[in-house]
């Protein structure tokens, strides 16, 4: 048994693998070596499961995520307070809506002591205003008139003149119902408004609860006296 393997006992390599020529040898390691670059591995591409990839897509996911959750505890939040915030009860919307009267009654007033002060050294320096009449074109002039208190009722027929014939009248000023101490306030008047404002008067009835005047009643009195003077 030993006689019958010899070689492959001395060298350890089988016959059939083992180069038969120098030469032969010589040229396959030269084409093993020539051929080197074809069995190198192949870089690894970049595809849609490489760690750069999955790393950014991760952090996308993430940036979501915390938008997300800032969306919904700012609408819970928001939908808490809301439902937590008590209901206004009918007296705390009377008392909202008193305050809200008083602060608009008092920037009012504010602005109308701002607007006598001015009139008021317009007045007293017997200065014209910068103002025009819309419908006669002059210049408005300072004056001072009285204030009249009560309950004054003008007509329908009053105001529609008083906001198209003779806007800038300004004869006196209304105070209210409640009397105070200030009997004089100032104005801006044009003096064709005032002459408009007085002929309309007596020839219309002005307050509410007047008797009407009778227009023809002048030509009817001249009519008799043509009569019985001949």
């Amino acid at each position: 048994m030993l006689a019958r393997f010899p070689r492959r006992l001395k060298t350890g390599v089988p016959r059939c693998c083992a180069p038969q020529n120098p030469r032969i040898e010589l040229r396959t390691r030269l084409i093993t070596g020539a051929n080197a670059h074809r069995y190198q591995a192949a870089p690894r591409s970049s595809g849609p499961f490489d760690d750069e990839s999955m790393s950014q897509k991760s952090s996308i996911i993430k940036k979501i995520l915390v938008i997300a959750t800032v969306l919904i505890i700012g609408s819970i939040f928001y939908i808490g307070r809301e439902l937590i915030s008590p209901i206004p009860s009918p007296d705390d919307i009377k008392r909202q809506m008193t305050h809200e009267a008083e602060e608009k009654s008092k920037k009012e007033e504010e602005q109308y002591e701002i607007r006598q002060i001015q009139i008021r050294s317009l007045y007293e320096n017997q200065k014209p205003s910068n103002a025009k009449c819309p419908i006669h074109g002059e210049t408005l002039l300072p004056d001072k008139v009285p204030i009249q208190y009560g309950l004054i009722l003008p007509t329908d027929e009053y105001m529609g003149a008083l906001e198209n014939i003779f806007p800038n009248s300004n004869q006196s000023i209304y105070g209210g119902c409640m009397v105070e101490k200030r009997e004089f306030g100032y104005v801006l008047f044009c003096s064709s408004c005032r002459e408009a404002e007085n002929r309309w008067k007596r020839e219309n009835n002005w307050l509410i609860g007047t008797p009407k005047k009778q227009k023809s009643s002048n030509n009817q009195h001249s009519r008799d006296a043509k009569q019985r003077h001949p």
